[in-house]
């Protein structure tokens, strides 16, 4: 298989980390037998395409004191999408782990089970989506929240990596265009919120606050 330039350079740059993460999780999964593999499954399928964070982000909205909380969420996974499943993936082009039948990635994807993949590997759109969400959380409601952002992105991370479905370095790469998005997200919302105040009545403005 002929590699664009971009991912022939991540396998080079990368490799032998990849590698050590990935043996590691191989290794994780033959001491918990089956135990893992349904919890992980059940992690990755809350990421699927964002829609779970999507959903929340809805939630968020109707309420009131959680409207720009929301509105920071839907921007962020929107904008995260955008980047990484319209953009990078395309550019990028990185086969995922598992393509090499003859390498140790397939043989490590087949004993949890060969869940089905498509698309490009870099970077993760389960961890794009989990990021972006939670860091518009946290940038919308505050530090308190971290408890659950950073357990949420990091289990989503690992179960991206459990199944052989990435490489670590398109995990990290994820988090990092996650962050971006919601970064992006929360000045657009902010600037977007004031200008909609701004143009309230005062009256209205005060019900809109409460």
């Amino acid at each position: 298989m002929e590699l664009t330039a971009q991912a022939l350079w991540l396998n080079m740059a990368f490799g032998p980390f990849d590698y050590a993460v990935l043996q590691v999780l191989h290794h994780l999964a033959e001491a918990a037998g089956w135990v893992l593999t349904p919890f992980f499954g059940l992690i990755s399928l809350i990421g699927e395409k964002g829609v779970v964070f999507f959903i929340l982000g809805i939630v968020l909205v109707v309420y009131k004191k959680t409207r720009v909380w929301g509105l920071c969420m839907l921007a962020a996974v929107c904008i995260g999408a955008l980047l990484t499943n319209i953009i990078l993936k395309d550019l990028i082009d990185r086969p995922r782990p598992f393509v090499d039948e003859a390498g140790a990635f397939y043989a490590w994807w087949q004993y949890v089970g060969a869940p089905e993949e498509s698309g490009g590997s870099f970077p993760s759109g389960h961890v794009t989506a989990a990021a972006a969400a939670m860091t518009a959380l946290v940038l919308a409601g505050g530090p308190r929240y971290l408890w659950a952002a950073v357990p949420t992105v990091g289990a989503m991370a690992l179960s991206r990596l459990y199944f052989m479905a990435h490489y670590p370095s398109d995990v990290i790469a994820a988090m990092i265009v996650g962050v971006v998005a919601a970064v992006l997200a929360w000045l657009l919302v902010r600037a977007g919120w004031s200008y909609h105040t701004r143009r309230l009545p005062s009256h209205a403005r005060t019900q809109d606050a409460d």
